[in-house]
């Protein structure tokens, strides 16, 4: 009698994809702003800024490729490595982005509660 492996549930098998949506939506969009300074730069007419658009732009897609991609990994040594730990970078931005945007100020009086 032989033995065989019972196949497994195959759920949730996208989390090993290199290259996951998110990434590609914003890898997409940093390269169409990427290619627009490359054309904005080869307007001088200079080459070299032909060659210089292009290391832009594909620096731009790797900086949205990463944002797209890394979650903040889970340290103890850094207090804000604590907080965020696990969460995806680009919510991390955002979040950053909207606190400074509502810097309010509320204060709250004790007593006179009339």
């Amino acid at each position: 009698m032989n033995t065989y492996m019972i196949p497994r549930e195959a759920t949730n098998e996208n989390r090993f994809l290199f290259f996951t949506p998110k990434a590609g939506i914003f890898s997409i969009i940093a390269f169409i702003i990427g290619y627009v300074i490359k054309f904005l730069l080869s307007l001088t007419g200079i080459p070299a800024m032909t060659v210089v658009g292009w290391v832009i732009c594909g620096i731009l897609v790797l900086i949205a490729y990463a944002l797209g991609t890394f979650k903040i990994p889970e340290s103890n040594a850094f207090d804000i490595l604590k907080k965020a730990g696990g969460e995806p970078v680009d919510v991390i931005v955002k979040r950053a982005i909207t606190f400074n945007k509502r810097k309010k100020i509320y204060i709250y009086e004790r007593g006179n509660s009339e």
